[in-house]
């Protein structure tokens, strides 16, 4: 075989091996055996390089935002400008998610506090301390059809002198004036997300590694915690139809009927941290693995 021929069969295999990279198919041979994805649907990645991403969020503008923790940067992905920097020094930026107004609630587990960025870019400061204490490490957000904001005070890693006797979820009211400690029986609660009909919320707990459930109040207060899922280690998002999709100590993402049964399985190719959907219909579901960021089609749309 001549050289110009070795050359360009090497060529063609290299391109062949970075485009099986970036579009991992599924492991099953039939669509049939993953209900909530769509038809020939593939996970594709569509950011890496980085280092822990984690907290994505779809925004009005047609971009996906994230945080890359290690880097303490809030990031943006979008089809026709790819990846770009919304934010450095973020304070340790983790969970990210918007208002219906365009704000953007980021967690900052550093600072210890929650914030709102307006689309102008002012901030501010949501809540920061309980009962005259300092949070935690804020670390997951989610919003009620109020605008009332849930958000888990997780501080599992935290090498800080914590001041909360014990990790919480609690909730900001939607006239942003008080803020209620919602729980008191979680380890380590992490993901939180609400129903389609916002009658439950669903909170991942890194500490027992299972999901629960808990009713809602007209208040925004809980009740009636039960276990959904056994397992449930960092995300959960929500569809129209109300599956939920945890992010487990696993590499995939489990998805599961309202009534908790476990009806589908999304590998990925390392552990994902966490989950939103977007695209122009919403049925795309975005995945933080490690320092990439994936995305796969769905059947359902996202809440």
């Amino acid at each position: 075989m001549g050289y110009s021929k070795k050359l360009f069969l090497g060529l063609l295999t290299a391109a062949l091996g970075c485009f099986t990279y970036l579009v991992t198919p599924l492991r099953s041979e039939s669509q049939n055996d993953h209900p909530a994805v769509a038809q020939g649907a593939a996970l594709i990645k569509i950011a890496e390089g980085l280092r822990y991403t984690e907290g994505p969020a779809w925004g009005k503008d047609g971009k996906v935002y994230f945080t890359d923790r290690a880097s303490s940067r809030i990031l943006m992905w979008s089809p026709e400008k790819g990846l770009e920097v919304f934010r450095v020094d973020t304070r340790g930026a983790n969970g990210l998610v918007f208002t219906a107004g365009g704000d953007l609630v980021v967690c900052e587990t550093g600072a210890r506090s929650v914030i709102a960025i307006a689309p102008d870019g002012k901030e501010t400061m949501l809540a920061d301390s309980y009962e005259g204490k300092k949070l935690n490490a804020p670390n997951d957000a989610c919003i009620d059809a109020k605008g009332g904001i849930y958000f888990s005070d997780h501080s599992m890693r935290s090498k800080e002198v914590l001041e909360q006797a014990g990790d919480h979820i609690y909730y900001i009211t939607p006239d942003r004036s008080k803020i209620v400690r919602v729980t008191s029986d979680l380890q380590f609660p992490n993901g939180v997300a609400v129903s389609p009909k916002g009658d439950r919320l669903y909170v991942t707990d890194s500490g027992t590694n299972k999901t629960y459930v808990y009713t809602i109040n007209p208040d925004g207060t809980l009740k009636d915690k039960k276990i959904f899922a056994d397992e449930g280690y960092d995300g959960v998002k929500v569809d129209e139809a109300g599956n939920v999709y945890i992010t487990p100590f696993s590499n995939h993402v489990s998805v599961y009927d309202p009534a908790g049964k476990r009806i589908d399985e999304i590998p990925t190719p390392a552990r994902p941290s966490n989950l939103c959907f977007g695209g122009k219909e919403k049925r795309t579901l975005f995945i933080t693995v490690g320092g990439a960021v994936y995305s796969i089609g769905m059947k359902n749309k996202g809440l």
